[in-house]
């Protein structure tokens, strides 16, 4: 090849060799910009392969994992793992492309650029500089005057020296420009061809790994038309279960076998204050009633003895299908989904117990014995007489049968219908069904409504209903009613009803406020007078627990919350635990009372009835929400009370409350439970007191 310029117009530095120069140089400016851009693209080609090298690599993992899921079925698990080792070595071929296509085009060509490109330049600015001082030695040597010999001399030596490190810095540059214009051809041609080598390469290693795989592919493709003939065949039966709803729809809900007697779902009425109704998964195994949440695997025992326990439908509920299981210490009402399903379950439970009787002597459970035998057992017997207490409170007559023998409890308080089935608790009076939800629209701060069969009746507050009644409540609220005034009949209208209900208990329009005595000496009573009047009825009705005064005052214009100044800042709810009435306490706190309130030496309801010892005031107090960690003057709570008396009993209930704060779950209402055993066994302890000393 020949010098892309010609030497003898190099060594004359004629216009034509710097033209040549000048083009050359261009070229080669050129040439690096476009190696630069072929580098650079390359580069990025390079990292997308190694981010989509490393994506496989995540994809192969998740096939890992996803045969990890098939682990017990082999015949999906083994072609799996040979399609992850075909994948795996297919991206060690596609990781040795990326490595090799990066060292063929980007770094050939770079080093290219540095050593070749770079030296051109490198010359090129020596040649520049030596081509300046050149033509500066030529001006000095024209401006050399004859009269200095030596000076023109000098300057002529100057000028051989120049032009001989010119001409000879000349041939180098280009020199090297003709080399660079020669090997750029093959340098860069050998370094794309580097690059097809390694393509050729990569599709012979994945021609013959496929030849190996292709036996695999075959042998899968035949296991898969069976595995979708399987899942078709499998359809096409689950498609024929359709059929057995249409012909039974109870035999997938109850079901029987060898061992367990009955399972399937109930609807479980709570014991909470919502009385809300939960679908739960009962069991009733081995003598054992027991139950589940759908989705959940934690079992909850509901009765640990069936033979402690009766059986007996519920047809006054307004709800169908229910039955009630009566235990020694709990009722529980129950509800099935079909009128079937709900004799079914009574005859089993029933046929249940009878087997758990007939099996007694061969289990390791603790000895019971039947209903039927207790009055052959000894009278004097404690254990008896506790167990028969408990068999006989399901018969005795039930709470609502005692409310509506109350006098005046048989007709609504308010328009005297007939056969009422609801009740306010807070007023103690009996309602009819349409009065009742007037009463639930005025508030739960002026009346509380419950149903006298449907809700669950306490025993505390079933004795102040008992304590009041409809003819005594109507004493208070209707003392002033008189001839003139139109009350209220079964036949009035909705809105007649609900204008005389909220003037007899919001507005106590039919109220007689005025005193039987005038108080001040001059005979004139005003109306702060007349509060305080009441307000200190109130208190001391607290004081002697007497409900009917307590009433009165209230109705007439005394404050739940009044505090006595003259005795320490106590509240009403303060007297009504230190006369030791839990049914005095439970009427004050429904009408409003509030169990924190303190009085001058910070002390709460709560505080009183731990010192009192007094295990039943502490229960009530605690299930209606008192606040334990409230401290006195001597910075004392209650638990400091407790423990200091050694009341095992009450430090007990006030630990327990304080973890079912902690933990903020009643949704089977434990606590509520064990505060109710509790109240059960003081209220056992006060009977035989009151036995042992008549």
């Amino acid at each position: 090849m020949k010098p892309t310029i010609d030497l003898n117009e190099c060594l004359r530095d004629s216009p034509k060799f710097r033209a040549e120069l000048s083009q050359n140089e261009d070229s080669i400016e050129i040439l690096e910009v476009k190696l630069e851009r072929v580098i650079d693209v390359c580069n990025v080609m390079v990292e997308c392969g190694k981010s989509f090298i490393k994506s496989k690599s995540t994809f192969i993992n998740a096939i890992w994992e996803l045969s990890v899921y098939f682990n017990e079925d082999l015949s999906i698990v083994s072609p799996l793992n040979k399609l992850m080792q075909t994948l795996t070595e297919l991206n060690k071929y596609q990781q040795m492309l990326c490595d090799q296509t990066h060292r063929a085009v980007s770094r050939t060509l770079d080093t290219f650029i540095k050593k070749e490109v770079n030296k051109v330049k490198e010359t090129k600015r020596h040649f520049d500089k030596i081509s300046d001082n050149y033509d500066n030695i030529l001006i000095r040597n024209s401006q050399a005057l004859r009269s200095k010999p030596n000076e023109c001399e000098e300057v002529h030596n100057l000028l051989t020296a120049t032009r001989s490190c010119f001409k000879h810095t000349t041939l180098d540059y280009v020199s090297q420009m003709s080399v660079i214009q020669s090997r750029k051809r093959h340098e860069i041609l050998q370094s794309l061809l580097s690059l097809m080598q390694a393509y050729s390469t990569y599709f012979h290693q994945g021609y013959d790994l496929f030849q190996d795989f292709d036996p695999l592919i075959k042998e899968t493709a035949s296991h898969l038309h069976e595995l979708r003939d399987e899942s078709l065949s499998l359809q096409k039966q689950m498609d024929g279960n359709h059929s057995k709803v249409a012909r039974d729809t109870t035999v997938s809900v109850l079901t029987k076998g060898e061992q367990v007697c009955i399972e399937g779902y109930l609807f479980k009425r709570t014991s909470n204050a919502f009385k809300t109704w939960n679908r739960r998964w009962f069991v009733v195994k081995d003598g054992r009633l027991a139950y589940q949440k759908r989705n959940e695997t934690t079992v909850s025992v509901m009765e640990d003895d069936l033979r402690l326990c009766r059986v007996k439908p519920l047809p006054d509920l307004e709800r169908r299908f229910c039955f009630e299981i009566v235990s020694p210490s709990k009722n529980h009402v129950l509800q099935a989904d079909s009128e079937e399903a709900c004799s079914l379950w009574v005859k089993t439970l029933k046929e249940g117990i009878d087997a758990a009787y007939n099996d007694s002597s061969s289990s390791d459970r603790m000895e019971s014995v039947s209903i039927e035998s207790l009055d052959s057992l000894d009278t004097n017997s404690s254990n008896a007489g506790a167990l028969r207490d408990s068999v006989d409170a399901g018969k005795q007559l039930r709470p609502h049968l005692q409310i509506l023998s109350v006098p005046g409890n048989d007709r609504c308080c308010d328009c005297l219908s007939p056969e009422p089935k609801w009740a306010s608790i807070n007023l103690g009076i009996t309602l009819c069904i349409e009065c009742s939800g007037i009463h639930r629209s005025l508030g739960v701060h002026i009346s509380k409504v419950r149903s006298l069969l449907l809700d669950d009746w306490e025993n505390d507050t079933t004795k102040i209903m008992l304590s009041l009644g409809n003819s005594v409540i109507n004493k208070f609220y209707e003392e002033n009613l008189n001839e003139n005034t139109k009350r209220a009949t079964h036949l009035s209208q909705r809105s007649e009803k609900e204008n005389y209900i909220k003037a007899k208990y919001i507005s106590k329009a039919f109220v007689n406020r005025c005193l039987k005595e005038q108080l001040p000496e001059n005979g004139n009573t005003t109306e702060s007078d007349v509060e305080t009047h009441w307000n200190k009825m109130l208190y001391f009705a607290a004081s002697n627990a007497d409900i009917v005064s307590m009433c009165e005052a209230l109705v007439k214009g005394g404050n739940i919350n009044w505090s006595n100044d003259e005795d320490e800042g106590k509240r009403i709810i303060h007297q009504c635990v230190l006369s030791g009435s839990p049914l005095a306490t439970e009427f004050a706190i429904n009408n409003g009372a509030k169990c924190n309130l303190q009085d001058s030496l910070n002390r709460t309801a709560l505080h009183l009835a731990t010192e009192l010892c007094n295990t039943s005031l502490v229960c009530l107090l605690l299930k209606r929400g008192a606040e334990q960690n409230i401290v006195d003057n001597q910075e004392r709570t209650a638990l400091t009370i407790a423990v200091n008396n050694a009341n095992a009993d009450i430090v007990t209930l006030l630990r327990l409350a304080k973890l079912n704060e902690e933990m903020k779950n009643d949704e089977y209402a434990e606590f509520n439970d064990i505060v109710r055993d509790f109240s059960n066994l003081t209220s056992n302890k006060t009977k035989d007191n009151q036995e042992s000393n008549l």
